[in-house]
C-alpha cells in the first residue's frame, strides 16, 4: 500500500511540474472608458501601473 500511494505521489508531482514549465502568455488590452471622467494623465497612468504588474524581467526567464 506504501508503495501504491508513493508512486500516486509521484506521478501527481510530476503531472504537476510539467503543467507548471509551460509559459503563460497575457494578452493586455488598452482600458476603456465610456466616459470622459478620468483625465489623459489618470489613463495614463493606469496603463503604466497595469504595464508594470505583467512585466517579466529576464526575457521571461525565471
Amino acid at each position: 500500500m506504501k508503495k501504491f500511494l508513493f508512486a500516486l505521489l509521484a506521478v501527481i508531482l510530476f503531472a504537476t511540474t510539467a503543467q507548471a514549465a509551460q509559459p503563460v502568455r497575457i494578452a493586455r488590452l488598452p482600458i476603456i472608458f465610456l466616459c470622459s471622467v478620468p483625465d489623459s494623465e489618470t489613463c495614463a497612468a493606469l496603463e503604466t501601473k497595469i504595464q508594470r504588474a505583467i512585466h517579466i524581467p529576464l526575457n521571461g526567464t525565471l
